[in-house]
């Protein structure tokens, strides 16, 4: 289980990836678990699997899920060699 919370402090890379319309889609260096990308709206944050789309936690708002979505299925590739990039793989 991945976890969200607005406690912890990360000193290591957090690059937004992508933007669309009010959410930030980030990927934390040295994360464990499976692949995932953060995406934080003005509504809370939510945890997404980058091959699956998966929700791993948080809440993912109706309006922004699809598009969320669909755009990590667009640049799965992208996204699966920036994780191995930051977690030192």
């Amino acid at each position: 289980m991945i976890a969200l919370s607005d406690d912890l402090e990360y000193t290591l890379p957090m690059p937004t990836l992508h933007r669309f319309g009010n959410c930030k889609l980030q990927m934390f260096a040295r994360e464990h678990g499976v692949p995932h990308v953060h995406l934080a709206f003005p509504e809370g944050k939510a945890v997404l699997a980058i091959d699956t789309g998966e929700l791993l936690a948080g809440k993912l708002p109706r309006h922004g899920a699809d598009e969320a979505r669909a755009w990590i299925a667009a640049n799965r590739a992208m996204l699966l060699a920036r994780w191995a990039e930051l977690q030192g793989e």
